[in-house]
């Protein structure tokens, strides 16, 4: 009988351990798909790198900025290979002719994890790209799209030229 009664106070044991397992998994599933859906939700692209730099997530606004290397935007892509890919296909104008020297320099930029700069596309869209390094080494990325903000900064300039021009013919 103490035997039995040992073998149903394990058994009891696993039932709870197997239920807090289920609790536990079903916590990180919400959590999961909370954190998705508000990534998702952003305005601006999001995209996030593991330590070894191989691509985790990127939210659907991050793709469409992108349409060159959409393809290739898949978990497990490298960031490296992910910029070669989109420089090859004439993506990014900064590195036309120069596709090595440029993929390069991008890539010191990323791995440094610490900036902001900004990013001319293709189709005439202007990036700020921003990234930062996480306490786990993770690097995580946004992308705003700031080309109404260039078109107004063009213009002050182009106008500002003008008066020069203007004022140095009037002398």
């Amino acid at each position: 009988v103490a035997g039995f009664n040992r073998h149903l106070l394990a058994l009891n044991a696993q039932s709870q351990s197997a239920a807090e397992l289920r609790e536990a998994e079903s916590a990180r599933i919400a959590t999961e798909t909370m954190l998705i859906s508000s990534m998702e939700a952003l305005d601006e692209a999001f995209v996030i790198f593991d330590a070894n730099d191989r691509l985790l997530f990127c939210n659907e606004k991050y793709r469409t900025i992108y349409p060159s290397s959409g393809e290739i935007m898949v978990p497990g892509s490298s960031f490296a290979d992910i910029l070669r890919f989109g420089a090859e296909r004439g993506q990014y104008p900064d590195a036309t002719g120069r596709i090595d020297e440029w993929v390069a320099e991008r890539l010191a930029l990323h791995l440094k994890a610490d900036t902001l700069t900004e990013q001319k596309l293709d189709d005439g869209r202007w990036l700020r790209v921003l990234e930062r390094k996480t306490p786990l080494g993770q690097i995580v990325g946004f992308r705003f799209d700031i080309t109404e903000l260039k078109k107004a900064q063009e213009s002050a300039e182009s106008a500002s030229k003008a008066k020069s021009e203007f004022l140095a013919n009037m002398s």
